[in-house]
């Protein structure tokens, strides 16, 4: 429960005071406050006495049973009556924390445990006259004691109980007042002729006295009843042999109207008789009226009474339960003010409220609110205007104000309510103020707030799990998203059982584990532990490092455990596989018939394993020294430089002879490591040794074979000089010798075409001899193209690919423009090429998209360049990992080719068309190949019959 949430309960109490509400709803709204104000399984109870004190009856509480009311109903008030019953016998509060082990529930423990109920805590309402009106109770439904804030609360709730039933007991007593006024006499002023009629109807008491003696010459009986007497007991005798005790005071008034025949009105006068040694006293409105006879002579007096010592004891009564009710808000422990009229001037404020503006009495009672706290004007004045406006409460929770205190001008913040008054009229009359300052518990709050998000955030976002289940059921209070994602449930968890979220931990004695941490308070701690869960709909097995640490409340009882984990599946599975490698280490080392050892540098002691001794034939338990002494004399500087390079490298490998004890020498290969400590010394050196006398004698063996092809290749190598030098002499043949030949052959069939005219047959021969001519020079001419590529010299430069392909595009600008072809070309890049190469390369590859198009179609032709990514260098063998390349594509919408001959078309000679069809010598592509490669780069095609056909060169950019 909170004080500031308290205030607005009151401010609500009073607003339904104010609007005249019935004492029950004032109350029942009053406790379903308190009920809302716990964390559950409160319940408030009002019990209010009898006229005669002796016994409590239920007024309010509608939370308590129904059964539970009518046995407590109408509870005597006496010691061991219960909480209630006791708190009303003692007169102070009475705290019940467990009713089943309390000697004052004996008689009603069975009505209150039956219901669930096991503390209660209970406080009397007395008044400022002393007088008991009832108790205000707490239940709960677990054995509980009440903090230092609850008691303050519940002093505050009992005592706005109490202002609702004084007021309500006031408000009664001013109605019976109201009601009874309706029948006192009128004021002064008016008529004889009211007079003759109160005589009349005898609805006052009527007496006639005469002479001096105030001899009673006429009454009535309501007179009489006055003083406990009839008329007949009345006439004809003086009145104040009759009621002696009034004479002093009523005697003296009589003769002077008697005297002066001037009427006399009193109001409210008391009096006081006593007849028969009774006492009657009580207070009356009376008029003394001369009574005059015929003639005008007074001859007496005629008195006209009226009792209203009712009237006037309930005034009394209700102006002291409006001094007790002012006096209740005054000591109210929250600031309460009372404003009126347009210029809201202070009418009440209660000590609090002076405190909390710091403000004395005189400088704040008397004075309008917005000169009174002037500094405050700019956050009060809106607040004023919405009230004068709407006529409705203005609710303010956490509020800033200016106000200047002694200390200074400060901001502070406060939780109010303004219920609106109004006047006779219905207007806005001015407001009843109650406040909270808050400023303090916001400070605190936010300050608390700030380490709570702190911490939480901190929690939230710690890279290991964490989870806080609480009750001995664990219901998933809290979860940091590093559990959750472990868990892989979701992340709706939160206020679930532990069960509901992880059923597939039943059979992995985790719930025995939190059950005993949360039964013992001992906490629990896995190392390495498995735990299975379903992850994806699949269980799946995992590692975790967790602990178990039980949650203390502050009676230091055990209210949850929290959960700590590290999921270590992947240390556990490196162990596992470390631990196998291991094995298999060994498994290897034994296998591969090598010897260990280890070896600690400062003591010089050493662990070395079966085989090494068999290596160098000395114990296993031999000192250091008896191994290195097998090493052959003449390898102890090889040993000794080995050592020298380990120590800077930390790294020990040499090959050395071993002398065994029967006088053979074997070879030993040694490899090792050598570790060093914090100070960089060397301290452990662990090694392997391996007899190798066998690779040895397979090295030198070897050696001789290398010698004897080297030698082989160095003959082999003359001989392709030859052979070199023939295929030059070759190609000079082909390009001067076979030419001329070719020459000729074409001149002569000229001549003899122009001889045997009008002979057709001898024509048409005579004109395939050409045409194979023709070709054979042409053939002739392509292979004079491969064989220079082959044998030329490498000359790289930069070569800007856009410039080659426009001069390229011009040199088959005829060919283009009789097919009616589109070429695209995107922007190509600048390499280090052959320039010469390049365009045969391009030329090519244009030439051929050119040719083998689809009749009726018009070539389209797209040439393109992106980067070939890192991937895509692993892709291809012949390709270097450091070199950065260019992908360039040709593709035309040509008759393409059956992708099985994909690497077929690069052959010399290699044709897929005939050649009536498609001309060609079935080199072009083979040369393409050649310029590649020559380039470091690789080219492939990709096609499909009908579909045309797509080029790819991959070069570098660079060599």
């Amino acid at each position: 429960m909170s004080l500031g949430a308290f205030t607005n309960g009151l401010s609500d109490v009073l607003q339904l005071i104010t609007e005249g509400k019935s004492v029950m709803i004032v109350l029942d709204r009053l406790l379903k406050w308190v009920e809302a104000q716990s964390d559950g399984g409160l319940i408030a109870s009002i019990l209010s006495t009898d006229e005669a004190g002796q016994h409590l009856y239920h007024l309010a509480g509608s939370q308590l049973p129904k059964d539970y009311i009518e046995a407590i109903n109408g509870l005597k008030i006496g010691p061991n009556m219960g909480s209630c019953g006791t708190a009303a016998y003692l007169r102070k509060p009475v705290i019940v924390d467990n009713i089943e082990a309390s000697v004052l529930w004996k008689d009603y423990k069975h009505y209150a445990l039956k219901h669930n109920l096991h503390s209660c805590w209970s406080t009397p309402l007395i008044n400022n006259e002393g007088r008991l009106r009832g108790t205000f109770a707490i239940y709960y439904q677990v054995p509980r004691q009440p903090t230092e804030a609850d008691k303050q609360l519940i002093g505050l709730a009992a005592h706005t109980a109490l202002i609702a039933i004084e007021h309500d007991h006031a408000e009664r007593e001013r109605r019976q007042t109201a009601e009874k006024e309706k029948h006192m006499i009128d004021p002064p002023g008016k008529s004889e002729e009211r007079f003759q009629n109160l005589v009349r109807e005898a609805r006052v008491g009527i007496v006639v006295l005469l002479g001096e003696e105030m001899i009673v010459d006429v009454v009535n009986e309501m007179y009489g009843k006055l003083i406990n007497r009839t008329p007949e007991q009345l006439l004809n005798k003086p009145l104040f042999s009759v009621i002696p005790q009034a004479e002093a005071t009523f005697k003296p008034l009589l003769n002077n109207v008697l005297r002066t025949g001037k009427p006399l009105h009193l109001y409210d006068q008391p009096y006081y008789v006593v007849v028969e040694g009774k006492e009657i006293s009580g207070y009356l409105n009376v008029i003394y009226q001369p009574y005059r006879l015929a003639d005008g002579t007074i001859s007496g007096v005629m008195a006209l009474v009226q009792d209203v010592t009712e009237v006037i004891l309930s005034r009394k009564k209700l102006e002291q339960s409006e001094e007790q009710f002012r006096s209740l808000l005054t000591l109210a422990p929250v600031a309460i003010a009372v404003f009126k009229g347009k210029e809201l001037i202070g009418e009440i404020a209660n000590d609090t409220y002076l405190q909390v503006v710091d403000r004395s009495r005189t400088e704040f009672i008397g004075k309008p609110l917005l000169e009174a706290l002037a500094e405050g004007r700019d956050a009060i004045e809106p607040l004023v205007e919405k009230l004068f406006e709407t006529g409705e409460p203005v609710l303010v929770n956490e509020y800033p104000v200016r106000l200047k205190k002694k200390s200074g001008e400060v901001e502070c913040l406060f939780n109010a309510i303004w219920q609106p008054l109004f006047n006779a009229n219905g207007s806005v009359d001015g407001f009843i103020a109650v406040a909270h300052d808050v400023t303090q518990l916001v400070e605190a709050r936010r300050k608390v707030e700030e380490s709570e998000q702190q911490v939480r955030s901190l929690v939230e976002s710690a890279p290991f799990p964490i989870g806080v289940y609480v009750g001995r059921d664990m219901r998933i209070q809290f979860a940091n998203q590093s559990i959750k994602n472990v868990w892989g449930k979701g992340n709706e968890v939160e206020g679930k059982l532990y069960s509901e979220v992880l059923p597939e931990l039943a059979d992995q004695n985790i719930y025995a584990q939190l059950d005993r941490v949360y039964t013992t308070g001992i906490p629990f701690h896995a190392r390495h532990q498995r735990v299975d869960l379903v992850v994806n709909g699949v269980l799946q097995p995992f590692y975790f490092n967790y602990s178990f640490t039980p949650l203390y409340n502050a009676k230091g009882q055990v209210y949850g455990v929290m959960n700590t984990a590290a999921e270590v599946t992947e240390l556990v599975s490196a162990y596992k596989e470390l631990e196998e490698s291991e094995a298999r280490a060994r498994l290897a080392i034994e296998a591969s018939d090598q010897g260990t050892f280890d070896v600690d540098l400062k003591t010089n002691k050493q662990k070395v394993s079966k085989r090494l001794a068999e290596i160098f034939n000395v114990e296993a338990d031999a000192e250091r020294h008896r191994f290195i002494s097998a090493i052959h004399p003449d390898d102890l500087v090889l040993r000794e430089s080995a050592y020298k390079k380990a120590l800077q490298t930390s790294i020990l490998d040499y090959d050395a002879r071993v002398i065994k004890k029967n006088g053979n020498v074997i070879w030993v290969r040694i490899k090792g490591k050598i570790y060093f400590n914090e100070n960089n010394e060397p301290k452990r050196l662990v090694g392997i040794a391996q007899d190798i006398t066998e690779q040895k004698h397979f090295a030198n063996a070897l050696s001789e074979k290398v010698q004897e092809r080297t030698a082989e290749l160095e003959s082999a190598n003359k001989q392709l000089q030859v052979v070199n030098q023939e295929l030059q002499q070759f190609a000079y043949v082909c390009s001067h010798d076979l030419q001329e030949p070719l020459r000729k052959i074409r001149i002569f069939s000229d001549g003899l075409t122009k001889s045997v005219e009008g002979n057709s047959e001898a024509a048409r021969h005579l004109q395939k001899i050409h045409a194979s001519a023709d070709r054979m020079s042409g053939l002739i001419q392509s292979l004079l193209e491969y064989s220079r590529i082959t044998n030329a010299s490498f000359r790289f430069e930069q070569l800007d690919l856009n410039n080659l392909l426009t001069s390229i595009l011009t040199d088959y600008e005829l060919l283009i423009e009789q097919k009616k072809a589109t070429i695209e070309i995107d922007p190509l890049p600048t390499i280090e090429a052959m320039p010469l190469q390049m365009n045969q390369l391009f030329f090519n590859l244009i030439g051929n998209s050119l040719k083998f198009t689809k009749r009726g179609v018009a070539p389209y032709i797209k040439i393109k360049a992106e980067p070939l990514p890192e991937e895509g260098k692993q892709q291809w063998s012949e390709l270097t990992e450091s070199a950065t390349y260019t992908m360039i594509t040709v593709q035309d919408n040509g008759i393409g080719f059956d992708p099985g001959f994909a690497s077929k078309i690069f052959t010399v000679f290699q044709r897929l068309n005939d050649r009536s069809s498609y001309g060609g010598y079935g080199i072009g592509l083979a040369l393409c190949k050649k310029v590649v490669q020559l380039h470091g780069g690789i080219i492939f095609a990709d096609a499909a019959l009908n579909k045309g056909a797509t080029f790819t060169v991959i070069l570098p950019l660079k060599h």
